[in-house]
């Protein structure tokens, strides 16, 4: 362990340790877990005087990751008591906990790559048979957790998944939301969250496919023609960009985003700029092509968390954690990828959501150290 405190990284390991992230609730005994959280946060809230918000996902649909196998999850549709009826009573667990603290706010997101494969997966037989039933859970969630204190995102994959199929996503958030109003008749959410486990940068890419600023725009006018709130939480944790400008040309700066995050240090406004090097698509073009994206070895830390002053991203946040697995490259095991083999991620690595001890020391090396 000395390494870690001795070693030239152990500044951005440091700060990457203080920067919080979002707690995720991924089966039913994790539901529990949010007591404490909320305990934490008003114990803090009391002692600075400084609000507080409790940062959640919520990620166990049954037959959840239905068009992959890295990271399904513990529920199935095989019968309601498999499946539907855990789900419902995680939402009423999650539900009773947060209403013991209405002082405490919480921003919940809620089911990530459920819209995406909803969308772009149904060539998938898992995902096409599983759809109604997410619709309907993802509904039920939105009405279960209309609380005063919470503010939800449902999934908004990513630039690169749903980019090219924007008036379908929309259409199908349009009509999730309808269909929260027919068990809680003002039901509403707060918006999308983007990028959750993905690269891509934010109004800094040429590529359509890898900028999420770019997606945002494009997708609001769709969100806001169907009723569907038009706000984004935009997720910067790893940013495969990073390791090029190490390798090369780091000290070039290139265009910054169009847009100047609220009360943001030069720090950050350099990092912004970095990752709009030119020379950041050395990786991002082979990426796109072979679809490398788990556990890349060429991954860096990205934005710190902040809000921004841009109309449409209430906040650059981090969703996943980094350090954490995203598939195991054990090919005995039942959720085995072959996409956590591909040459960009690290082999060996244990199962989705476990700790990689290799991971997050290369994301604090790649990423912003200030």
């Amino acid at each position: 362990m000395e390494m870690l405190i001795t070693d030239r990284w152990s500044r951005p390991k440091s700060v990457v340790a203080q920067i919080p992230v979002f707690s995720w609730i991924y089966d039913t005994s994790s539901v529990n877990d949010i007591t404490g959280y909320l305990e934490d946060a008003a114990a803090i809230q009391k002692k600075t005087g400084k609000k507080q918000i409790v940062q959640l996902v919520i990620y166990n649909l049954p037959e959840r990751d239905c068009s992959s196998k890295a990271a399904a999850g513990e529920l199935h549709l095989t019968t309601s008591a498999a499946g539907v009826t855990p789900y419902q009573k995680l939402l009423e667990s999650a539900k009773s906990q947060i209403q013991k603290f209405p002082d405490i706010a919480v921003a919940i997101v809620l089911e990530p790559d459920s819209i995406g494969d909803l969308v772009a997966s149904n060539s998938v037989a898992k995902c096409k048979n599983s759809a109604k039933a997410h619709k309907q859970l993802l509904s039920t969630a939105i009405a279960t957790l209309q609380l005063p204190n919470v503010s939800l995102y449902l999934d908004g994959a990513h630039a690169g998944w749903l980019g090219d199929s924007l008036a379908p996503t929309a259409a199908l958030l349009g009509e999730i939301l309808q269909d929260a109003r027919i068990y809680h008749r003002n039901a509403t959410v707060r918006g999308l969250a983007t990028n959750v486990s993905n690269y891509n940068g934010l109004g800094n890419q040429k590529e359509v496919g890898r900028d999420e600023l770019k997606y945002i725009k494009a997708l609001a006018p769709y969100l806001e023609k169907v009723g569907y709130p038009a706000h984004f939480i935009v997720v910067s944790l790893l940013l495969n960009h990073l390791v090029c400008i190490y390798s090369r040309d780091r000290g070039t700066a290139g265009p910054g985003p169009s847009w100047k995050p609220k009360g943001t240090p030069r720090r950050r406004r350099r990092m912004v700029q970095l990752q709009g090097n030119a020379s950041n698509r050395c990786y991002d073009s082979h990426m796109l092509r072979t679809n490398m994206h788990i556990s890349l070895k060429y991954a860096g830390f990205g934005l710190r968390p902040m809000v921004t002053t841009h109309p449409l991203v209430d906040a650059v946040v981090w969703v996943k954690p980094g350090g954490e697995s995203d598939g195991t490259t054990d090919t005995s095991s039942s959720r085995f990828d072959t996409a956590c083999t591909s040459p960009a991620s690290y082999v060996p690595s244990p199962e989705a959501g476990d700790w990689h001890s290799v991971s997050p020391f290369s994301g604090a090396k790649r990423g912003d150290s200030n």
